[in-house]
C-alpha cells in the first residue's frame, strides 16, 4: 500500500510541474511583440544594400542593432543588382513587403518578386515568405 502511495505522490507532483511550466510560459506572446514600420522598412532596405554591396549574409548581425536575416538567393550566390520595395501589410507583429529584385547569377540577369516578412521585436529579423 506504501508504493501505492508514493507512486499517487509522484504523479501528483510531475502533474502539478508540468502545469506550472506550461502557464510560465517564456514571457512574450504575438500581442507583446511591438512592430516599428519605419524600423522595418530601413531595415529590410539595409540588409539589402548590405546584398547589393557584396556583403556577407550574416554581416549585419553583428551591428547594432543586430539584423537576422536569410535569402536563398543570397545563399546560393546570386548578386543583387537592385531592388524596390513596394506594397506593405502588416499583421500587427510583422510587415511583409513585397519587393521587386534583380538578379545577376553569371549567366544574365532577371527579374522577380520577392515577399519579405520583417520582424521588429524583440530582434530584428528578415525572411522571405516561401
Amino acid at each position: 500500500m506504501h508504493s501505492w502511495r508514493t507512486a499517487h505522490a509522484l504523479i501528483a507532483c510531475a502533474s502539478i510541474a508540468w502545469c506550472l511550466a506550461i502557464t510560465a510560459g517564456c514571457g512574450h506572446n504575438a500581442r507583446s511583440l511591438n512592430l516599428d514600420k519605419e524600423t522595418a522598412r530601413q531595415s529590410l532596405s539595409k540588409f539589402l544594400d548590405c546584398w547589393k554591396a557584396g556583403g556577407e549574409p550574416n554581416a549585419l548581425q553583428a551591428d547594432s542593432p543586430a539584423i537576422v536575416g536569410h535569402d536563398t538567393d543570397w545563399d546560393s550566390g546570386k548578386k543583387l543588382v537592385s531592388f524596390t520595395l513596394g506594397a506593405e501589410t502588416d499583421d500587427g507583429t510583422n510587415m511583409h513587403i513585397t519587393t521587386e529584385l534583380v538578379l545577376s547569377d553569371g549567366r544574365g540577369q532577371a527579374t522577380k518578386a520577392v515577399d519579405y516578412i520583417v520582424g521588429t521585436s524583440p530582434v530584428i529579423t528578415i525572411f522571405r515568405d516561401e
